[in-house]
């Protein structure tokens, strides 16, 4: 019966012009995967790999989320998010920065975060981790830059369902990127199929980091 269905959606994706890649698994059983090695255009998704080098650096105590950050000019950015009306030389909190650049996108607020961690060192992680078709190209100045990041449906596959299981980092680092994955506010791609339910929102929620870019949509949960 599963090879039928999986059948039917391979028949269902080669009748779109574009280029699609899926990769869904459950407790490490593979349920269907279609290009899911393949390389796309992450859009802010990479920002989830982003989120992985300040949790990994909060909980060594490189960094505090009790902090300060300064929003210099070099990190103006259009696009999602409210740090882009605050004026240059305003100060934020590293726990504020974090919690926008995951759940509003803010543009800005990754920009901010990219430099405060080191560009090397949110690539070191996720070689690190193993997330070998997944790197952080350039910071998102949008609308200079809009593609910002690499990585495959396996991998974005493989780093929610290890933090599901908090086998990404701790069970502490792993509970608090999940607390605020959840509070992610866009999530009318594969999200909101989920919880457009009205009895199905009152059960279950969504920790996700999705992104869109010039017609393009990425998507990935736990």
């Amino acid at each position: 019966m599963l090879d039928e269905y999986t059948a039917k959606i391979k028949k269902k994706i080669d009748s779109f012009s574009a280029r699609i890649g899926v990769c869904a698994t459950y407790d490490n059983i593979k349920l269907f995967s279609y290009n899911e090695n393949d390389e796309f255009d992450t859009a802010c998704g990479i920002i989830a790999f982003v989120f992985l080098e300040y949790v990994r650096q909060i909980f060594l105590g490189i960094l505090k989320p009790t902090d300060y950050l300064i929003y210099e000019e070099k990190n103006f950015a259009t696009g999602a998010g409210v740090l882009k009306f605050l004026p240059f030389g305003s100060k934020i909190q590293v726990a504020d920065v974090a919690l926008l650049m995951v759940a509003a996108s803010d543009h800005v607020a990754a920009n901010i975060m990219i430099d405060a961690l080191g560009f090397n060192n949110i690539n070191s992680t996720i070689r690190n981790f193993g997330f070998s078709k997944t790197k952080l190209l350039r910071k998102p100045l949008i609308p200079k830059v809009k593609n910002i990041g690499i990585s495959s449906p396996s991998d974005y596959t493989n780093f929610f369902s290890l933090l599901r299981k908090n086998c990404l980092m701790s069970s502490e680092a792993s509970e608090y990127m999940k607390s605020i994955l959840l509070k992610q506010k866009y999530k009318d791609i594969i999200s909101g199929k989920i919880l457009e339910s009205t009895k199905a929102s009152l059960f279950v929620d969504v920790a996700s980091k999705s992104g869109k870019a010039d017609g393009k949509m990425y998507d990935n949960k736990t």
